[in-house]
């Protein structure tokens, strides 16, 4: 088992916490199957309270060959159709997802490696369209193969109390590992 220490804990990206779409499994690899949600009462809220009506992902990747930050590559939509790979499960209180083979569902050639997936969502007609809170496009971390961990608890929006409060964690690691949690140079918890 590897150990993970409080400090590498910290310094990990932690873009997929508390967000407007996330990937089950958390530290989702360019060639797993994963869980794709979405939060419609987030971001910019177009699609929210739509309820099973239809809500559709438009999605591409942005890989190792990507000309820059924003270009997708194997765009996955079709505008304003009943697109029915790409339509998403109502699961409740304005959350949908979608399972896919991440490199299957793109077509990416084996030689190219995805590094985010980019998203926007859409009703059927496609007028009604969610984004981030500012208008952009949404991207989603597809992590290399190896050791990651992040604190899921507390998430970005979290605030500290006073000393002696008590501060609720949750960890994930992407293998099966040992974490130990410091205070003051203390080992207060491991697991």
């Amino acid at each position: 088992m590897k150990r993970l220490f409080l400090l590498s804990l910290i310094l990990l990206n932690l873009s997929n916490v508390a967000a407007q779409v996330w990937l089950d499994p958390y530290f989702a690899r360019q060639d797993d199957s994963v869980t794709i949600y979405f939060d419609a009462g987030t971001g910019n809220k177009a699609l929210i309270n739509l309820g099973p009506p239809d809500v559709y992902m438009h999605t591409g990747t942005i890989t190792d060959r990507s000309t820059s930050a924003g270009d997708w590559r194997y765009v996955q939509g079709i505008w304003g159709t009943d697109d029915v790979p790409r339509k998403m499960r109502y699961e409740g209180k304005n959350i949908y997802s979608k399972r896919i083979h991440v490199r299957n569902f793109y077509g990416v050639p084996s030689n190219e490696t995805i590094l985010r997936l980019a998203f926007v969502f859409r009703n059927r007609a496609g007028d009604k369209v969610g984004r981030a809170a500012d208008g952009s496009d949404i991207f989603v971390q597809i992590w290399p193969p190896g050791l990651r961990a992040a604190f899921l608890q507390p998430d970005a929006g979290a605030r500290i109390g006073n000393a002696g409060d008590s501060l609720r964690l949750r960890c994930a690691a992407s293998v099966s590992s040992s974490l130990e949690l410091y205070l003051n140079q203390t080992l207060i918890r491991s697991g």
